[in-house]
Parts: structure tokens; sequence; C-alpha cells
């Protein structure tokens, strides 16, 4: 799991105890066939029945291509990049985060 702009540690100042929470999923695909089945449907059924989970992403490593699935309300939408200058907006945290920037020094 990939994070961006936060981190989830309890040593991080969380009260000892507190339930951390996963709010974002990168998954980097690798094999075409393996990686959709895992990305898509093994992961994608565990982690979306998380109810802390935002956003979910698939990178591509061959080529510069993000899958960007978020939560509204209690339904999934997703929105598909590929260009370096497009920017992913994350509201619940207040980021965004450019396309670019994912793929910095590859």
């Amino acid at each position: 799991v990939f994070k961006y702009g936060c981190s989830l540690l309890e040593s991080d100042g969380h009260p000892p105890g507190k339930r951390l929470e996963l709010v974002l999923s990168v998954a980097s695909v690798g094999d075409a066939t393996d990686s959709y089945y895992t990305d898509r449907v093994v992961k994608w059924e565990e982690y979306t029945s998380l109810p802390s989970l935002h956003y979910y992403l698939v990178i591509a490593q061959d080529k510069m291509s993000v899958e960007f699935f978020y939560r509204e309300g209690e339904n999934w939408k997703s929105a598909y990049f590929t260009r370096p200058e497009a920017t992913i907006d994350l509201p619940a945290w207040g980021l965004q985060m450019r396309v670019a920037d994912l793929y910095a020094g590859l």
C-alpha cells in the first residue's frame, strides 16, 4: 500500500488503542492477467467493504496510466488518467496529486 501525504502509524501521535483506518490503497499493476484479477476483483471486494476506505488507485508500471476509484456516499465512481499534468483530487484529505508525481524517478 502506497501512502501519499499522510501516515497511519500509531507511533505518529495517535492515542494508544485507537483503531487506524485505511483511507487510500494503491495497487501497482505488474503482470496484466494476474494483477487484473487480484487488484480489480480480490482486493477490490476486500478493500471496498471497509467503510473507512475513500480512494483506491490502480497504477500501471509499464505506462502512465492511473485508474482512480473514489467513494461518493454509498457508491463508488471512477476516473482514468493518462496525462502527466492531470491532477487527482483527494478532498477527504484536502490534497491533490499530479499523475507525474506518481511516476517521478521512474
